[in-house]
């Protein structure tokens, strides 16, 4: 993760650690001033951070950084897109690996993975919608299924609702493979689509990858998930994997 930020080696835990605190922000169901201050603080070392990384860094992160701020971004504007970048590829794949790996225990699953990973990856981050709504503003006056929403309101668009739904997807908690590709929400849509999406599905595949061939998916390999879930987020706890000997 360090390298695509271009972030120094040595600056990963505390980097990971900040990113762990807005996390827990995002994912409040209700008002914790605790965990608000301790992202206020995260927050305020990250920006002093990236004010630096702007500077210094190198690679094709922070080079686009660079290019924006050259435009019309600021320094506020980078701080929050390395945030986002931060967050939103570290836990959420965390949480999808973790979906995928209860997945890979399906009898056929592990040969589904090795027959088409791009699909499995897909269907599996579209299963768990680690992010479970996004706020926007409504551009112009709509009608949404006879709901008036006029220009300027706020909305919440539940992604993970619209990627359960059977109206779109038959039978959508079955995991199917064979559904089309990225044929979701999990990364949002249109301009606020995620800027990570395509290093969060490699790092979702390396892992679903290494579990394959370290024989998850056997008959005498079980695995047992713990999340946490909130109305923002499913964040994966633990994940026990336990081998049988007979």
């Amino acid at each position: 993760m360090t390298d695509v930020l271009g972030a120094e080696a040595d600056s990963g835990p505390e980097l990971f650690a900040w990113g762990a605190d807005l996390v827990a922000y995002l994912g409040l169901d209700r008002y914790r001033e605790e965990v608000v201050e301790q992202a206020l603080d995260s927050l305020a070392r990250l920006e002093h951070h990236v004010a630096e990384w702007t500077r210094t860094a190198r690679g094709a992160v922070p080079d686009a950084i660079r290019a924006a701020l050259r435009l019309e971004a600021t320094e506020q504007d980078a701080a929050a897109a390395f945030a986002q970048l931060l967050t939103g590829c570290v836990e959420p794949t965390r949480s999808a690996l973790v979906t995928g790996a209860v997945s890979l225990t399906s009898p056929g699953h592990p040969e589904a993975f090795r027959r088409a990973p791009e699909g499995y990856v897909s269907e599996v981050l579209r299963v768990s919608s680690p992010f479970h709504f996004a706020p926007r503003t409504a551009g112009s006056d709509l009608v949404l299924r006879e709901t008036r929403i006029p220009a300027g309101a706020r909305v919440s668009v539940v992604l993970c609702a619209a990627n359960h739904d059977p109206a779109r997807f038959a039978s959508p908690e079955h995991m199917d493979p064979g559904r089309p590709f990225r044929d979701h929400l999990a990364f949002g849509h249109g301009r606020h689509f995620c800027a990570g999406a395509g290093f969060a599905e490699e790092m979702l595949s390396a892992g679903l990858e290494a579990l394959v061939e370290a024989g998850l998916g056997t008959e005498s390999t079980r695995v047992t998930p713990r999340y946490v879930r909130t109305a923002g987020m499913t964040r994966a706890a633990t994940l026990t994997v336990s081998h049988s000997l007979c």
